[in-house]
């Protein structure tokens, strides 16, 4: 599990950095305490391995791949055009080698006075958060909750993009029925 903070595409925090980094470890031990009033039938009717085997979901089973992506140079026209035509809210901003510079949202665009004649670049925030394809789901999730992203790039080991994972990834795991077939 590998969790990674990139800021203007140069690596700032590697996985032994982060101590401090989850969320506070006590929590979900307090939560489980009140975890009996809130199952729900079908929740105690459902089969306990396939609850553990989503327990074990990787990055890799739930992104989304190929990334949709622009470079800092672009004009952010550009990636207004790509957000639409591929009915996204966000673009994923990449160097020349392919590492993460961050992630452009429809809500960034929106606030802009000209985008037509705006750079990706100028409008970008430099800090991007990326996972490993082997970051567990859960530990994505504390991420989204602890960072207030709502997308988080996947990264291999040389941290070229390999997929992105959006909330809305992780809201169709939780409506889904645990025992459907992980994509790959």
């Amino acid at each position: 599990m590998s969790i990674f903070i990139f800021n203007n595409g140069i690596l700032q925090q590697n996985p032994r950095q982060q101590e401090n980094f989850y969320l506070d470890k006590k929590a979900p031990q307090a939560a489980n305490n009140n975890l009996a009033t809130l199952k729900t039938l079908s929740y105690l009717n459902t089969d306990r391995d396939s609850l553990d085997n989503r327990r074990r979901l990787l990055a890799s089973h739930v992104m989304s791949s190929p990334v949709i992506t622009v470079f800092a140079h672009d004009l952010v026209s550009q990636a207004l055009h790509l957000m639409s035509s591929h009915d996204i809210s966000h673009v994923v901003v990449i160097n020349e080698l392919s590492k993460p510079l961050g992630i452009l949202y429809i809500n960034e665009i929106v606030k802009l006075d000209s985008p037509a004649t705006s750079f990706i670049q100028n409008t970008l925030n430099t800090r991007a958060i990326a996972v490993s394809e082997n970051t567990l789901v859960r530990d994505i999730a504390a991420t989204f909750m602890q960072q207030k992203c709502t997308a988080v790039t996947v990264v291999d080991s040389q941290h070229k993009i390999v997929g992105i994972i959006s909330r809305n990834d992780l809201m169709g795991l939780l409506i889904s029925s645990p025992n459907q077939k992980i994509k790959a």
